[in-house]
């Protein structure tokens, strides 16, 4: 009997040092377990967003306002996932943006040219869309605009960070409390024309596509996971 009690309390202050704990709840498991940048996930539903369980245990509750897995703020939240297109595409389940802007005052591009492959507005075409930015003006080695300054950003040491799409942008706009952003604005990645990209006011909400390339405007950069 000693020895059991003794072996009992031996796990349950392992259990305790780590923070395992059970899912338990009402929660209904409404997606396939799934392990991206080394989180390994078992997806729940609540009434406000979605429960992330480790496999070790209910350790991470994550939704809107909470910290992403680089350190980014969620600002969208899709229990069924959602495709991240371009190369390499794949289903994700979280956006995250960075905590602060990458500029303040950056351009679209520096050139009004067609970019083929930034027409993406969709949520998950962010990506794709500074993927195509970035190949259009490779050929200027000094060349910085607002999708190239969305990329570099690293924040939790990860490098695939962009410029979001319009409704990707538009989420960061409704969860605007969470980054303490209340006026300015803001670039997309989604181009509309020669001339026009894509651009959103934080104090209005209001979205353009007669917004001039040339034009100045904020960075945010966002990533999916």
């Amino acid at each position: 009997m000693k020895i059991i009690e003794k072996l009992s309390g031996i796990i349950t202050i392992i259990i305790i040092a780590f923070g395992f704990t059970a899912c338990g709840g009402d929660d209904v498991n409404t997606s396939v377990p799934h392990t991206h940048n080394n989180w390994d996930w078992v997806a729940y539903t609540t009434g406000s967003g979605l429960r992330e369980c480790q496999t070790d245990g209910c350790t991470i509750t994550a939704g809107v306002g909470d910290t992403g897995s680089a350190d980014g703020i969620i600002f969208f939240a899709a229990a069924s996932g959602f495709t991240v297109t371009g190369i390499g595409s794949f289903t994700a389940y979280y956006l995250e943006a960075a905590p602060t802007n990458q500029e303040t005052n950056i351009t679209w591009s520096s050139a009004n040219i067609d970019v083929t492959g930034a027409e993406g507005t969709a949520i998950g075409t962010g990506k794709a869309n500074t993927a195509a930015i970035i190949t259009a003006f490779s050929g200027d080695t000094t060349l910085n605009n607002a999708a190239i300054a969305a990329s570099e950003y690293t924040g939790g040491e990860k490098n695939d960070w962009f410029l979001p799409s319009k409704d990707e942008l538009n989420e960061i706009y409704k969860a605007k409390r969470y980054f303490g952003i209340s006026s300015g604005g803001f670039w997309s990645s989604s181009q509309v024309n020669d001339n026009n990209a894509w651009n959103q006011y934080f104090s209005s909400g209001n979205q353009h596509n007669k917004f001039g390339k040339n034009i100045l405007n904020n960075v945010r950069a966002a990533r999916a996971f």
